[in-house]
């Protein structure tokens, strides 16, 4: 029976027969005091393993070529990407990061001065593409090279961040699958992975790769420590980077909710709430925990908010609206569908000239919020909704006031003046205006205006204390109409003095 070291030893003796078609059996060295057969493994193994010293030299030499490259091309992002001008220190810090030298610094900004920024992208890209190749030839020579092989990989993601190709994102996850072939105890090579197919949307097998990341991240921390006991004990407990740690699991839980898992993502969430060390960390996990329950878990209602929103921040409001209303209709909660509603209305007022239609839409959101059927908002929301209710009533009882349509004028400041919003004294004061036949009503609202006369400016004051007094005076009130002509007399005086004064 063969031993183990026999049987490895006749597998590779016949993989060369094999090679050789038949042929001569390969020549190889048989050092002093070693048997052939040893060698002959010896010699096989060097033939897969080992790296010639002259190709390590080369490899060591590519790679150094490769860094340049690099730091050159982000240097050129980094003053591109630059709102003004950038100072010599300021790139030389960006220099010193990657340990090269200063004399680059002068360079770089003469080029940023004399280059067009199409020019200066160019250059950008070519550095890159020379970085990534010499250290693809770095590692033909030394496909063992752990570091070059982790260079080539962030070449690949910084081309494919900047230029948004997606074959580079691919190529780069292919070299870090490599990499973690070769090195599978490199945490941040699983991390970086991960942030490869969060890019490329792949997003189960980003959540399986964060998974690892964290797994390796608690299963290497043996290497954190620096003492143990005579006996091999820890002398303290092996410490993980919180920071990190938290980073991995809170990915998790975002990737489970790109997936629509909610109860996932929540519960996901909930630990990287209690790993979260920094003020900024636990806003982050919250306002991620606020949007997948906007819609009481209804992911993707809270993902086509989100494009809804960002078409209307492009101007395409048309679009905007239709898939506002669109969306109201597949809402599972009645405090998302009046979001919604609400945003769909003010935007149909404000941006597509639909005043009369935006404003009975969010009449009938007022209404129901009236009968309680706006199920559980908070209240700043709800007061949000009814004073852009308010301010759509007011603002169309101008337009009819100016068209002099009183009767719709009339009627908008009304329902404008049903609303407790800080201008409704304005509404009352515009009402006045327009009903001045009947000095009843002109008082009535007069005085309305003036219980919440700190909304008025000093013209709005001034114009209620002179209806008041014509309004007293046609009643006969002559008492009343000489307070309110003071009243407007001291506000003109005050008028006259500031001008005097400016």
């Amino acid at each position: 029976m063969m031993n183990a070291a026999s049987v490895l030893a006749f597998a590779l003796v016949v993989q060369f027969s094999a090679c050789a078609g038949g042929s001569t059996a390969r020549h190889y060295r048989v050092p002093a005091g070693v048997d052939s057969t040893v060698a002959q493994m010896a010699d096989s193994l060097a033939r897969t393993i080992f790296i010639a010293p002259q190709a390590e030299e080369k490899a060591e030499t590519v790679k150094q070529q490769a860094r340049q490259a690099f730091v050159e091309s982000d240097s050129l992002w980094r003053l591109l990407e630059s709102p003004g001008p950038v100072s010599e220190l300021d790139s030389l810090s960006g220099l010193q990061a990657y340990n090269e030298a200063a004399e680059m610094v002068t360079r770089f900004v003469d080029l940023k001065r004399k280059q067009s920024t199409v020019q200066t992208e160019k250059r950008m890209v070519a550095l890159l593409d020379s970085a990534i190749a010499r250290f693809r030839k770095a590692l033909m020579y030394n496909p063992f090279d752990l570091e070059a092989r982790g260079w080539l990989a962030r070449m690949y993601r910084l081309r494919a961040d900047r230029l948004k190709r997606e074959g580079d994102y691919r190529q780069a996850a292919e070299t870090l699958q490599k990499l973690l072939r070769l090195d599978k105890g490199n945490h941040l090579a699983y991390a970086s992975l991960a942030e490869t197919w969060f890019a490329l949307q792949e997003w189960q097998q980003a959540y399986d790769v964060f998974r690892q990341a964290e797994r390796v991240l608690q299963e290497t921390a043996f290497t954190n420590v620096d003492y143990v006991s005579e006996d091999g004990a820890e002398a303290a407990p092996a410490q993980i980077d919180s920071t990190i740690l938290f980073s991995y699991v809170f990915y998790q839980g975002v990737v489970q909710a790109k997936l629509h898992h909610a109860d996932s993502a929540l519960s996901i969430l909930a630990r990287a709430l209690s790993l979260a060390a920094t003020r900024q960390d636990t806003l982050n996990v919250h306002s991620y925990i606020d949007w997948i329950n906007w819609d009481d878990g209804n992911i993707a209602g809270s993902e086509r908010r989100d494009e809804l929103l960002a078409l209307q921040a492009e101007g395409k409001y048309d679009e905007a609206v239709k898939g506002l209303w669109q969306l109201a209709g597949t809402l599972k909660t009645a405090r998302a569908r009046d979001e919604i509603e609400w945003r769909a209305s003010v935007l149909m007022y404000q941006k597509l000239g639909k005043k009369a239609e935006g404003v009975e839409r969010m009449h009938v959101l007022i209404r129901r919020l009236q009968q309680g059927d706006g199920g559980s908002i908070a209240d700043s929301v709800r007061t949000r909704y009814l004073e852009d209710y308010a301010i759509m009533c007011h603002n169309l009882g101008l337009i009819y006031s100016r068209e002099k349509k009183w009767q719709d004028a009339y009627a908008y400041f009304l329902q404008a003046t049903q609303i407790d919003w800080p201008d409704r004294a304005r509404s009352h004061l515009e009402i006045a205006k327009i009903v001045q036949n009947d000095p009843n009503q002109v008082i009535r609202h007069c005085n309305q205006a003036m219980a919440g006369q700190e909304a008025l400016s000093l013209e709005e004051k001034k114009q209620m204390y002179r209806l008041l007094s014509r309004a007293y005076l046609r009643r006969g009130d002559f008492e009343q109409a000489k307070k309110a002509r003071y009243n407007w007399l001291r506000l003109n005086q005050r008028k006259e003095l500031k001008s005097a004064v400016d």
